[in-house]
């Protein structure tokens, strides 16, 4: 989708065929972001062949974060923030309200302070639902227009890593999922005032967004979106993935098409053939040892590797050059089950054919992979 110049693209929200997105050029500039307000982009997606570029509007906040978070509810846009300056408070969040009733002229509405900082947001009958480095709460709407903080699930920082800035979560009944660059986890939101924390899978897919659509979550993250079956809302099964280009940051699932910002573009991606499948019973892990193809293949400097493993065992994923000899260790342990992907960067290595190989007890596998320069 063409974009306006400079833009940097991490966060975006659907309503009734339009896109907004938000423009993270501040991350690399503060004083442009302190002076002219952070920068969202609208777009026309009604027919998803041909997005329009309609229109933006920017927030004077003059505030210095970054990972900003745009969520829809109908004709109300909700970003969120964090503050270092203009007077507020450090690290205290920031939600901005916006009327999106006309897509091309939206319009700021009022301003929430929080006494946290907001690293990502969801919306539920009213209530916010929030995580930061202290852990998962809950805001109610009060008589005053702004929001009070009624639960709260501390994180066990052994646990739950609370990655700042990389996380997101979304809700499916009374299950509450969240994830960040090391794990998923699984809270019960069936009291608002007392969240719970009932399940953890440790993963190393740096997840930086997650999407709840018909009991499917989707996960995008490292060059790749995956989705899940939650018929065992605690224990997703991978039904299938596919590559994606740049550095996924946000995504939205809408009639079977994603929506994904990857910093430097915004990709629209129709769910079917593209989508390699891994798994045609959802209803258990996927049983197969496989290493899948690399992407990209032929690569110039890094490419990635994706497999998959049935049983927690001890696993090991190795390069090696045409004559067999073995010239770089991307994994070296034990695992569980599930599907997992590697960034091998090879920009040290002279162009040539090598390959890949995976060891899963007496088991192997190998690809083959191509570098160019």
């Amino acid at each position: 989708m063409e974009h306006p110049s400079h833009a940097l693209y991490s966060s975006l929200c659907f309503s009734d065929g339009y896109l907004y997105v938000s423009d993270s050029d501040y991350h690399t500039d503060y004083s442009y972001h302190n002076t002219r307000g952070s920068r969202h982009d609208v777009f026309d997606v009604r027919d998803p062949e041909n997005p329009e570029h309609i229109g933006e509007f920017r927030i004077s906040s003059g505030l210095q974060g970054w990972n900003p978070e745009l969520i829809c509810q109908g004709d109300t846009l909700f970003f969120t923030e964090f503050t270092r300056s203009m007077g507020y408070p450090d690290d205290c969040g920031l939600i901005h309200i916006i009327d999106i009733s006309n897509p091309a002229e939206p319009v700021a509405v009022d301003s929430i302070i929080t006494d946290v900082y907001l690293g990502c947001i969801t919306i539920l009958d009213g209530f916010i639902f929030a995580v930061d480095r202290v852990g998962l709460k809950v805001f109610s709407p009060d008589d005053s227009s702004g929001f009070t903080l009624i639960g709260l699930e501390e994180f066990d920082h052994s646990v739950v890593s609370a990655d700042f800035g990389n996380r997101s979560i979304c809700i499916n009944g009374d299950r509450l999922y969240y994830a960040d660059y090391t794990g998923m986890y699984f809270f019960d939101i069936e009291d608002f005032d007392e969240p719970q924390l009932i399940r953890n899978i440790n993963i190393e897919d740096h997840i930086k967004d997650i999407k709840i659509v018909d009991n499917t979550l989707y996960t995008c993250g490292y060059g790749m979106i995956k989705y899940y079956s939650l018929e065992r809302p605690e224990y997703p099964s991978l039904l299938g993935f596919t590559y994606t280009p740049g550095h996924a940051e946000n995504m939205i699932v809408e009639d079977n098409i994603c929506y994904l910002a990857d910093f430097y573009n915004v990709s629209i991606y129709s769910f079917g053939d593209s989508l390699t499948s891994v798994n045609e019973d959802h209803s258990d892990p996927p049983l197969e040892f496989k290493l899948f193809a690399a992407y990209p293949n032929p690569f110039n400097s890094n490419t990635l590797i994706t497999y998959n493993l049935p049983p927690r065992m001890f696993t090991r994923l190795t390069i090696h050059d045409l004559i067999g000899r073995e010239v770089g260790v991307l994994h070296n342990g034990t695992r569980e089950p599930g599907v997992f992907t590697t960034l091998w960067d090879g920009k040290s290595l002279p162009s040539g054919t090598y390959f890949a190989r995976l060891d899963l007890g007496d088991q192997s596998q190998l690809i083959k992979l191509t570098l160019i320069r």
